[in-house]
């Protein structure tokens, strides 16, 4: 066994320090992808037309969560249930308002499934020709 001073132990210690406390892994891939969001949404929503672009900015507010990661990749990938998280994506996709940063951000006001539910245009929105509004409805 080879003979080591204090102060070798020291710097070997300082050294071991240095490497454990500063080393980061490669960035990894991450926790799950866009058409995996999708295909969840879907599931949840009940809707198959999912417009990814705001799938993204769902998805992208939703990883902002630490926590959320590894629970969004299992629920895509049949894991067990999340109800609070699952209502947090439905709540979205229906009403385009999301949470980023503990704030409410809109985004989307005319894609929100909630007016292909109810069967109507989103308010302030035109639908038909000039004038449709002063006809009673069908």
């Amino acid at each position: 066994m080879p003979n080591i001073s204090r102060r070798e132990l020291a710097t070997l210690l300082g050294k071991l320090f240095a490497v454990v406390t500063f080393w980061r892994p490669a960035a990894a891939a991450p926790a799950i992808s866009l058409q995996e969001f999708l295909a969840l949404s879907r599931r949840l929503t009940g809707r198959a037309e999912l417009d990814p672009k705001i799938g993204q900015i769902y998805l992208t507010a939703l990883l902002a969560v630490p926590k959320n990661g590894e629970l969004l990749a299992g629920l895509a990938r049949g894991g067990s249930s999340r109800p609070e998280l699952e209502s947090e994506i439905i709540l979205a996709w229906y009403t385009g308002v999301y949470q980023s940063g503990g704030q409410s951000r809109l985004a989307t006001h005319t894609g929100a499934l909630v007016w292909k539910a109810l069967g109507t245009s989103a308010p302030g929105t035109c639908v038909s020709e000039m004038g449709s509004w002063s006809r009673e409805p069908r």
